[in-house]
């Protein structure tokens, strides 16, 4: 083998060396160093996920109904709500818009709104609590009104969330969720019908 040959060779192999221990170094700091991450050292075995579903009823038809259940919508019965819309126009999928609850922001993205199915699902994060989807279906319920089915399927992303996801989100905490859910709405009638 000649010097120029060697010299080739020699240079390649470094190149080689270094790249292999510039990536292994790259990955392993990307994929172990979470130390910047609230959540660090909360893993699978100790987040909390809960899957919870209820209805109610309501004297507003389904595809009038909809769109009650969409970010700008809630504005006409849930006290305080005030979204900001990023992107989209608060119905179709893909809008992104964010909430404030207790000085608490809550990140939220349109995954389905149908007006066909009378369905809504979105997904939400609270990055110091938990993440998940919200999913809203509609139903006619025979008297010219609307049975309305909600599930949150939410995971704890640190250990306040599983504290949470406990106290918020048991059954019973639920079942009056839905009941609130119910009354805001029939309480608020007067606004929702000059809206419809």
């Amino acid at each position: 083998m000649n010097k120029t040959t060697l010299a080739g060779s020699l240079c390649a192999l470094s190149i080689f060396f270094s790249g292999n221990l510039y990536a292994n170094h790259h990955e392993s700091t990307e994929n172990s160093d979470f130390s910047h991450i609230s959540g660090a050292g909360f893993s699978k075995e100790n987040a909390l996920t809960i899957s919870r579903s209820g209805s109610f009823e309501i004297e507003i038809a389904p595809e009038k109904a909809l769109p009650l259940f969409t970010g700008p919508g809630e504005r006409l019965w849930v006290p305080g709500w005030d979204p900001v819309i990023l992107s989209g126009d608060g119905f179709e999928p893909d809008t992104v818009f964010l909430t404030g609850h207790n000085g608490k922001t809550t990140y939220w993205q349109v995954l389905d709104y149908d007006k066909q199915t009378k369905h809504a699902r979105y997904h939400r994060i609270n990055p110091d609590s938990d993440t998940g989807t919200v999913d809203v279906l509609l139903k006619a319920n025979g008297r010219g009104g609307s049975t309305v089915h909600v599930t949150y399927k939410l995971t704890a992303l640190t250990s306040m969330g599983n504290k949470k996801l406990l106290k918020h989100y048991d059954q019973a905490s639920y079942a009056k969720m839905m009941v609130e859910w119910r009354d805001l709405i029939v309480s608020h009638m007067d606004k929702i019908n000059q809206h419809l």
